[in-house]
């Protein structure tokens, strides 16, 4: 990288300066051979910004994505670091180099979609790029299940949650505010047992019921199926990342912080581990509050 800086100081009337960094494209090609070997100059270079935001891009290359045009924005790097700032989730190059020094070594990066139209582009970000101990990028969770693995991993505070009501056809939409996630581990011989305890706290923001929301025990209700489905659903994610052998979610550093003996006797082959391990979920949703009205519209 600092070669190729050189090479454009070059053609350039004023001195390039790293610390105006803002972001950091990574082809997908690029994630999944695994790019952290290129860091190096982002983290040595005293100059260099360490917040600089990190995203995999998904359909295009990086070249290809910095000279299209966004719609909204001057530069398509812009609607990168805004969209992800209003979305909740960013990683910088500081975070990453946390993550890789933290104990289970995994961890997720925010993948920007596009897809080209002439030289303007439709970019999306509803993806994470979940990657392995050796940082390569083995799979991707998409919508609710991205939104739902940052929650576990504690690095969202907000997420609109829309789900269907069983004992109506519509739906209803909570808008989560304060979550919070707890990881504990127990141990039955060799064997690894986690339970993650997910609670959030939010208002009603459409319902799409014929629900009368006043109702106390209709609250309770709708709070219990939705608990139940989130619940559901965080079961399957956490599924996932087992299948692949990723612990995005940090419970290897649990273990490695509260119980260090027991550490040094799974660290090395933890991946297996992890993806073998016994794990229980529980979600309990609250609703504050249900907006202006009791019910929804009458179809």
């Amino acid at each position: 990288m600092s070669d190729a800086a050189f090479h454009i100081q070059e053609k350039l009337s004023r001195q390039l300066f790293p610390g105006h960094r803002i972001a950091l494209f990574i082809s997908e090609d690029a994630a999944k051979r695994s790019f952290t070997p290129w860091l190096d100059e982002l983290i040595r270079n005293p100059d260099s910004n360490t917040r600089v935001s990190i995203y995999v891009l998904k359909g295009i290359s990086s070249q290809r994505f910095l000279e299209s045009e966004y719609a909204m924005e001057r530069f398509s790097s812009l609607y990168a670091t805004r969209t992800t700032r209003i979305v909740g989730f960013a990683e910088n190059i500081f975070d990453l180099q946390k993550e890789k020094n933290n104990p289970s070594r995994c961890f997720m990066l925010p993948v920007i979609s596009t897809q080209m139209n002439g030289a303007e582009s439709q970019m999306e970000f509803q993806d994470i790029a979940l990657f392995d101990q050796q940082s390569r990028m083995i799979h991707t969770l998409k919508g609710d299940d991205a939104l739902l693995a940052l929650w576990m991993a504690g690095k969202i505070t907000h997420l609109p949650l829309t789900l269907p009501v069983s004992s109506d056809k519509g739906t209803i939409t909570l808008d989560l505010r304060k979550l919070k996630h707890k990881i504990s581990v127990k141990f039955s011989g060799e064997s690894v047992k986690i339970t993650v305890n997910l609670t959030g706290k939010g208002l009603i923001r459409e319902n799409n019921t014929n629900q009368y929301l006043l109702s106390a025990s209709v609250k309770e209700q709708i709070a219990r199926e939705m608990s139940e489905q989130t619940q559901k659903k965080a079961r399957q994610v956490i599924q996932t990342a087992q299948t692949y052998r990723t612990d995005i979610f940090g419970i290897g550093n649990q273990i490695a912080w509260k119980h260090p003996a027991k550490w040094r006797g799974l660290r090395d082959n933890w991946s297996q581990t992890f993806s073998h391990a016994e794990v229980s979920v529980h979600v309990k949703l609250t609703i504050n509050g249900v907006g202006q009205v009791g019910t929804g519209p009458k179809y």
